[in-house]
């Protein structure tokens, strides 16, 4: 390294001020470019622009990831990591803007980046966890999901996505765990009151499954799934008249298998 480039190197303002006291006046020179002399002033200039341009490109990345300009977004967060490597947040909105791309492999990486910068970030691994779950690692997604929960316990999208995890490994207790404490924190979660009836209804529990419909299209009345599957039920156990009703709303709301549904049984 020249002496040049090592009075390039970041420090703080007060170490800046005393570095301008003992820079060398006279010109310093460095191979294949114009001679220049750099002051403290000049340095610290230097840092903040370096600073400021990693905000920056981050920032003109979150208004592109708006527009719904994915790639631009994940341009102008490369260009922020770069300006500043460990800067987790631009890690973090890249790795989101991969996954919209469908890049999960690549929102993975930046996710674990986010995650190894910034450990404390629950949303980064609840995530990750979601990709996991995606690609079929349901234990690796309930791990991210756990870690998620320890850091902020009050997420509700977490515990029912980990619950959908446990459900598929057939861990029906511990899905329906889950799901009531994501009801817990929102009795208005449509979503968990839906995923909670498949599992009461893998366990026979048709009642228990048949309320837990009858909340989902209370709370999220123009649903398509919520009917289709709710006549699913009806139907399997025996109430065809019953199946028939929830198909034909199903229909309404542009459910397209209901349309078959209805046609053949109704």
């Amino acid at each position: 390294m020249s002496a040049c480039s090592s009075r390039m190197s970041r420090s703080t303002t007060a170490l800046t001020a005393a570095l301008s006291l003992l820079l060398p006046t006279g010109p310093c020179f460095v191979i294949g470019l114009t001679p220049f002399a750099l002051t403290g002033v000049e340095i610290l200039s230097a840092q903040t622009a370096y600073a400021q341009s990693a905000e920056d490109w981050n920032e003109s990345g979150d208004a592109k990831f708006r527009e719904g300009d994915n790639q631009g977004a994940i341009a102008d967060y490369t260009k922020a990591i770069k300006s500043n490597p460990r800067f987790g947040l631009a890690y973090y909105n890249r790795g989101f803007a991969k996954e919209y791309s469908g890049d999960s492999k690549g929102a993975i990486l930046d996710y674990t980046k986010a995650i190894e910068l910034n450990p404390d970030d629950a949303n980064a691994y609840a995530n990750r966890g979601d990709l996991k779950y995606d690609m079929d690692d349901n234990a690796g997604a309930i791990a991210d999901y756990d870690k998620s929960l320890a850091i902020n316990p009050l997420n509700r999208r977490a515990y029912a996505y980990r619950g959908m995890a446990k459900s598929d490994l057939k861990n029906y207790q511990g899905a329906l765990a889950d799901f009531d404490q994501a009801i817990e924190l929102d009795p208005d979660y449509g979503f968990a009151y839906f995923m909670r009836a498949y599992v009461k209804s893998d366990l026979n529990d048709y009642k228990g499954a048949l309320a837990d419909f009858d909340k989902a299209i209370e709370v999220e009345p123009l649903n398509d799934l919520n009917y289709s599957s709710r006549g699913l039920l009806k139907e399997m156990n025996g109430d065809l008249i019953g199946a028939c009703s929830d198909w034909k709303k199903a229909v309404e709301l542009g459910h397209d298998d209901a349309v078959k549904w209805v046609r053949n049984q109704c």
